[in-house]
Parts: C-alpha cells; structure tokens; sequence
C-alpha cells in the first residue's frame, strides 16, 4: 500500500477504486478551506458548547491515542506525550490540557502527573454515534499533540485556530514511504515501547 501523495489520484478519469489513509497534506492543503466549511460541524449540544466555550477562551492543548492497530501500537508511548507537553510548556505560558482517549485510566496515572500545576481535563462525555464530537472539538484546540491516528490527523488538519501541532516521528510500525506530515508540524522523535 502506498502511504504518500499521488497525484494520479487527483487526476484520475473514469471509474475507479482507491485504497490507502489519505492523509497526505499534499492531496488536500489547496482545499483546505472548503474542507474546513464542509466538514464544520454542526450545533453542538450543551456539553459541546460548553466545551468549545473553554476551548476557545484558554490555551487548549489536545492528547490522544491509538491503541487497537499493531501498524500504529507502541509509537505514542509516555516518552512520547512528555517530549510534546516540556515542547507546548517551553511558552511559559499557562496551558489547559484536555485528554481525549479510549485509556482514560493511563492518561489519569501517567499524562496528568506531566502538566504540572496547569488544568487537565479528561473528555469522556461523548460516546458511540456522538464520539465525532471529540474531533470537532479538536478544531477548537490553539496547540494539539496528536497521536498517529487518523482521528488525530484530522483533527488537526482541519482546525482553523491551531498554533502548534506536535506529532509523532515515525507515524508507522514498519519501513515505508510516508507522506503524512504538514510542513507547519513539530515532530518528535520517538520509539516503540513493548
């Protein structure tokens, strides 16, 4: 499988089926706009609202996850997460941390004891048919430290507010050529732990 750009597929006629993440930068940064219009959310319930409210009204940081794939396991491990936060906190300035994740108890005992004395909050409110709210609420954030998802990925490509987006270096468990990173990116290297 290919994992970077193509521009084959952008110029294919006919019929025709494509397989792959695509989240290359390169197959949407000039629609990015209009990606971000359609894909803008719609009215959000009162959690949401409140939710954005805080977002937008501090210096939001985003965390998240991928646990299930072998492709992807292991690369966001703790070293990972503490490079990212020392890398938001090297402002100096007060940050909130909002934590989405399917491991809700980790992050408990090993994100929230790296933030120091700035506000962590855990989202958990939204769940089944409304998790899609998570990623609209990751366009709210002004930094994000994304983990090498495609729920991330998107998150942060199609956030309108972002500063800075740290991520992962490699984003996969194997040799491959890789074409996923927006140029405005902070990668962090990091390695898989077992």
């Amino acid at each position: 499988m290919n994992y970077s750009y193509d521009d084959k597929a952008l110029n294919w006629k006919g019929d025709g089926y494509f397989e792959g993440y695509w989240q290359s930068y390169n197959h949407f940064k000039d629609i990015k706009e209009e990606l971000q219009k359609v894909y803008a959310h719609p009215r959000p319930n009162q959690y949401n609202a409140a939710l954005i409210s805080n977002l937008e009204a501090c210096n939001s940081v985003r965390r998240g996850d991928y646990l299930a794939e072998p492709e992807f396991r292991g690369i966001c491990g703790l070293d990972y997460y503490e490079k990212g936060i020392k890398e938001i906190l090297s402002d100096g300035k007060k940050h909130v941390f909002f934590i989405f994740s399917n491991d809700m108890q980790w992050c408990q005992e090993n994100i929230a004891p790296l933030v120091s004395d700035n506000r962590i909050v855990f989202i958990s409110g939204n769940k089944g048919q409304d998790s899609c709210w998570d990623m609209f609420l990751m366009t709210h954030c002004k930094d994000l430290i994304i983990a090498n998802s495609s729920f991330s990925w998107w998150g942060a490509f199609l956030n309108e507010k972002v500063d800075r987006v740290i991520c992962p270096k490699p984003w996969l468990n194997r040799d491959c050529n890789i074409d996923i990173y927006n140029p405005s990116w902070t990668l962090i290297p990091c390695y898989s732990e077992d």
